[in-house]
């Protein structure tokens, strides 16, 4: 399996915010999720919403990470 992985990067003063931990969680809970519906034995339907819904919900972790990072250089 291959893998790409996209490092995003923007300058806040006075330093540099990473912002690849988004994508990455983002993905993480997307194959987290995968594979626990698959060990349910969900449904391919079901399955899809759920991977989807892990994606969104590593988005959202990830985007929380970054917003404390920021608080805590910019404080």
């Amino acid at each position: 399996m291959i893998e790409l992985s996209f490092a995003v990067r923007f300058q806040v003063l006075p330093d540099v915010v990473d912002l690849s931990h988004v994508l990455t969680l983002s993905g993480f809970g997307g194959f987290v999720t995968a594979l626990i519906g698959a060990g349910l034995r969900f449904e391919a339907d079901r399955l899809a919403r759920l991977v989807l819904l892990g994606n969104l919900a590593g988005g959202v972790a990830g985007s929380l990470l970054v917003l404390l990072v920021a608080v805590e250089v910019l404080s």
